[in-house]
């Protein structure tokens, strides 16, 4: 399977303790609302 390199990038830099998956911590960081805060996984 291939995958564009630049996924791969963002990917990888997300991938903080280099698992291959993104846990729900990992993916939190990752992910900004449109005022850029950052998401809340509770809500």
């Amino acid at each position: 399977m291939t995958y564009d390199p630049q996924v791969a990038k963002w990917f990888n830099k997300v991938d903080t303790n280099r698992t291959g998956m993104l846990n729900a911590e990992e993916l939190q960081l990752a992910l900004r609302n449109n005022d850029l805060t950052t998401f809340d996984i509770e809500t």
